[in-house]
């Protein structure tokens, strides 16, 4: 599920917040594509903080110029 690397997504921000450097508990990342569509999501935790990244990126199929109507 998750592609075993870990971020400092946000991590000097967090610091900043509680007032020192957090604890990565948790960090579990993983793409998902099927079809037209494709996104990444990565869940990040820092001491009690929890993070959520969702991209989507807009991929499809339709080859070729898109022609108004």
């Amino acid at each position: 599920m998750g592609d075993d690397h870990e971020t400092h997504y946000a991590q000097s921000e967090i610091a900043a917040a509680l007032g020192h450097d957090p604890k990565t508990v948790n960090d579990i990342s993983w793409h998902w594509s099927e079809d037209n569509a494709a996104a990444t999501h990565e869940y990040i935790q820092y001491d009690n903080v929890l993070i959520l990244l969702s991209q989507n990126l807009g991929i499809t199929n339709n080859i070729g110029p898109s022609t108004p109507d």
